[in-house]
């Protein structure tokens, strides 16, 4: 797959969309709070990634019990496997995909499937991880 990559009113993209772009991402991991010593709990674990577009910056923060919620592969497999979906957006469209559905891609790239996991070690591991991340955003122009 090929990512619609190009240029807008001399602007380098990552990701061309019907109204602009994606011009650069950015991605930092921090500990803000190490929790108990010995157990973690309490512990705050930090990813923070800015999407700068075209028509605005958009600043996602994770935070996350006992581990960091993603890595930037993570980042990498989102947007690649989802860049014939975002060509077709509109910056708004792309900024309001991102709010209903980013957390639930995390969720369920921290609780993988195999077959030996029932039904319900499943549905508590999803359920469990849905609670714990905070998910938060913020935009400016």
């Amino acid at each position: 797959m090929s990512l619609k990559c190009g240029y807008i009113g001399g602007v380098s993209m990552v990701l061309e969309m019907m109204d602009g772009g994606i011009v650069d991402i950015k991605y930092d991991s921090y500990c803000d709070n190490w929790g108990c010593e010995t157990c973690g709990y309490g512990s705050s674990y930090i990813n923070a990634i800015t999407i700068i577009l075209t028509s605005r910056t958009l600043e996602i923060t994770l935070d996350n019990e006992y581990e960091y919620a993603i890595e930037e592969s993570f980042l990498i497999k989102y947007f690649a496997s989802n860049a014939h979906l975002f060509t077709t957006f509109s910056e708004e469209q792309f900024v309001t995909y991102l709010k209903e559905n980013f957390k639930e891609a995390i969720v369920r790239d921290l609780c993988p499937r195999n077959e030996r996991d029932t039904d319900d070690w499943y549905e508590f591991c999803l359920k469990t991880h849905r609670e714990g991340l905070k998910v938060s955003f913020s935009e400016t122009p």
